[in-house]
């Protein structure tokens, strides 16, 4: 199966890049780990800190990665000098190489948990003895939960005094502290070891987590290989070091280390690290190979036709980290609101604590001092169920994780937007050329006249088309011998077929030649009349009748007089009306736009049970309908997809709401224009991505409102009068832990359609 073809570097090295020490142009995008990232509060600071500077373009945190991405000028500001800035603000900034996830980072991660998981057996053990001095020995429990504080809350006031140092004055930790003195004001010191207890079991469960979605991107980002073999000499070399043009050897259990066309051999290559298919693909000589993909069997002689920064898996690397970074809509209103939420809940709690307060100080009889305890207990209560941490995490982790089960299926999304506008998609326009169909034409009628041998004429045809390198020619070739390719590797260059003398093109019309002393000319109607050839009545319905179903009609005439007519055209997917069928199952309205005439488009609307289509369109044409379209749906809540592969889709592409183009056949400015890249041909992919995204939406949703619930209710037990603060504190934990859990679900998500038959008649 063909997945991309010769354009795809190029359409992937349009992304700007790091690239270390060989810097090829002064703006690139550098990867940071930026390690002390606890809430969405730091990549605010991050952001604030940076995009004003002179030369920065553009900053994106994933605080679920704990990563940042700054494109830069470098000739206006040095990387080190953007870290010096993160470092400056104690945020534990470094510098990684673009999709990696190093040995030392791993030995960091390792070190970290074991320190956190010491930390906790020693605060387990001290928590024990103060529950247990707390039933049997109270005037026991102040003395050791005093260490037990200490040894929990340092931390807590460490991460707030480097918050405050950054100007974020309202945050988690200061939330936490505040009910933890105030637990302790209270006498309750019970209460202030359980905060403390949960919050750093909690804070270990959601490290746990977001490990596990690291992992699986690091997973995805590391599957490159390091070196390659030059063929010239076997030697073994870094892929750095690897020139344009190299001949490379890979042999069977290998990775292809660089993009580059076959020279020699064959082979069966897993494509599913590019295109997210299980079926393999079958290489031969001028194959495309790409780098990442891995030989089953066979052995492959390549000439590599980019360098290690070009390379396809490369760039793919780059460009989803980039999209992981990218905040979706959602995230950001989530990150807006815990700004205002926190001062709310501080100020909620204040209340609840105040109010009754003054009206104690000014009238005793109305609340006593038990009354009072139980007002401050009440407010702590509400400080604790308030806490913020499961509605910050609610959105950005089941959309990263979304994200990155895409990209294992084949699918490249510029940004959490884009999943959730995909999931509200309501109506969907196809391109037709080289999108529902292959964009490869094949003979799909013949007539032949005059009793002729229908096998002569079409060896004649063919040995005249041989020459020819018109899009018309491959198809009656191939009728003829069948694949190509097949043939030299059995045949070598002789077909068998007779030679061509006197070859001429006729520009706009067609060809003609001398074959074996006889002359033969193939092409339209308008070269039958130039050269004096009778096209009888019977073939002039033919053509009519052919022409208004969208048939491509060409004429063979052999001596002066016609003997054959051949209806070819476009050859359709076969996964296209399975996917037109599915989307229609799912209440999509699925239409086609095409610039082809209405015979053509009127073929495949049938062939693919369309109930709806446009034809004859510029691609002016398309962008306007596909803003109308956009008017209509946003008036009720939904939004519009575009999908195609050429030039002229990239006005409707970049119009639409969610734009996706065919990698196998998409040009640059198509990738650029549109929001999601799919790798493979198999159309059955959309559907595979709309069930995704509407996937990923509904977690968002059951993380949101089950975030709100738990500290609602929790909020209403305080005000409620049985004020529990250490069920407050484990609302909040499970809070968190569901919220974490479940929007880890897309990292196991699977498909409910897909045909592996169908995949492998797609090629």
């Amino acid at each position: 199966m063909s997945v991309l073809n010769e354009e795809t570097p190029l359409i992937l090295s349009n992304i700007k890049s790091y690239n270390g020490d060989n810097e090829f142009c002064n703006v690139q995008t550098i990867k940071l780990r930026i390690q002390n990232i606890c809430c969405g509060k730091e990549a605010v600071v991050i952001k604030e800190k940076l995009i004003n500077l002179n030369g920065i373009e553009s900053v994106n945190v994933n605080i679920v990665s704990r990563l940042a991405y700054v494109t830069h000028n470098a000739s206006v500001i040095q990387s080190s000098a953007i870290l010096k800035i993160l470092n400056d603000l104690q945020l534990g900034a470094s510098l990684l190489e673009s999709g990696t996830l190093d040995h030392q980072e791993n030995k960091f991660f390792k070190s970290t948990f074991l320190f956190q998981w010491f930390n906790l057996i020693i605060m387990t053990s001290l928590f024990i003895a103060v529950v247990v001095t707390s039933f049997k020995k109270p005037l026991y429990t102040k003395w050791i939960s005093i260490p037990l504080l200490t040894i929990g809350g340092l931390p807590m006031l460490h991460m707030l005094f480097l918050n405050l140092r950054r100007k974020v004055f309202a945050n988690i930790n200061l939330l936490m502290l505040i009910a933890i003195v105030g637990a302790v004001v209270l006498y309750e010191w019970l209460d202030a070891c359980i905060i403390v207890y949960v919050f750093i079991i909690a804070e270990l469960i959601e490290r746990i987590c977001k490990y596990k979605v690291e992992k699986s991107i690091a997973a995805l980002m590391v599957k490159r290989p390091n070196v390659a073999v030059l063929a010239e000499n076997n030697k073994t070399v870094p892929i750095e070091q690897v020139q344009i043009g190299s001949l490379i050897i890979v042999c069977a259990g290998e990775q292809i280390p660089l993009d580059g066309e076959v020279v020699s051999g064959k082979a069966a290559v897993d494509e599913s690290t590019i295109t997210g298919e299980s079926v393999p693909v079958k290489k031969v000589v001028s194959s495309k190979v790409f780098s990442g993909t891995i030989l089953q069997t066979g052995f492959l002689k390549i000439k590599t036709v980019c360098d290690y920064h070009s390379s396809t898996l490369f760039q793919i690397s780059q460009l989803t980290e980039l999209a992981l970074a990218k905040e979706s809509h959602t995230v950001k209103l989530m990150n807006k609101f815990a700004q205002y939420y926190i001062p709310i809940i501080l100020f909620g709690s204040f209340l609840c604590f105040m109010i009754p307060y003054i009206i104690h100080k000014v009238k005793p009889s109305i609340i006593n001092n038990i009354s009072i305890h139980l007002w401050g207990v009440r407010a702590l209560t509400i400080l604790v169920a308030g806490c913020p941490c499961s509605l910050v995490m609610a959105t950005p982790l089941a959309i990263v994780s979304g994200i990155t089960t895409a990209a294992k299926n084949g699918f490249l999304i510029k940004g959490g937007e884009y999943l959730e506008l995909l999931a509200r998609t309501k109506t969907i326009a196809f391109d037709k050329t080289a999108t529902l169909t292959e964009g490869r034409f094949q003979v799909i009628n013949e007539v032949f006249f005059n009793s002729t041998n229908g096998d002569d004429v079409i060896k004649v045809a063919a040995a005249l088309e041989l020459k020819s390198s018109h899009p018309l020619a491959a198809p009656i070739v191939s009728r003829y011998l069948g694949c190509l390719t097949d043939i030299l590797l059995k045949e070598g260059s002789q077909f068998g077929l007779p030679e061509v003398s006197d070859f001429e093109v006729e520009n706009g019309m067609g060809l003609q030649g001398k074959i074996e002393g006889v002359n033969v000319a193939i092409g339209n109607i308008e070269l039958m009349k130039k050269l004096n050839i009778l096209v009888h009545q019977k073939s002039q319905e033919y053509l009519k009748d052919w022409s208004n179903q969208g048939f491509t009609v060409v004429f063979i005439a052999i001596d002066g007089t016609l003997k054959g007519i051949y209806g070819m055209a476009d050859k359709l997917r076969v996964s296209a009306p399975l996917v037109v069928e599915q989307l229609q199952m799912m209440e999509i309205e699925v239409t086609m736009l095409t610039g082809d005439n209405e015979g053509s488009a009127m073929m495949v609307m049938r062939n693919i049970g369309l109930k709806s289509c446009r034809f004859s369109m510029t691609p002016t044409n398309k962008f306007e309908w596909i803003e109308q379209k956009k008017n209509e749906c946003h008036k009720v809540g939904f939004t519009v997809a575009m999908i195609g592969d050429g030039i002229n889709d990239s006005p409707a592409l970049a119009a639409a709401d969610v734009g996706i183009a065919i990698g196998s056949s998409a040009a640059a400015l198509t990738f650029q224009s549109a929001g999601i890249l799919q790798m493979s041909d198999n159309l059955l992919k959309i559907v595979e991505l709309l069930q995704l995204a509407k996937y990923c939406r509904i977690i968002v949703f059951q993380n949101i409102i089950g975030a709100v619930l738990i500290k609602l209710v929790f909020v209403l037990i305080a005000l409620s009068g049985h004020s529990m603060l250490w069920f407050a504190v484990l609302s909040d934990a499970f809070g968190l832990l569901y919220v974490m859990l479940n929007g880890m679900r897309p990292l196991y998500w699977k498909p409910k359609v897909g045909n592996a038959d169908v995949t492998q008649k797609d090629a």
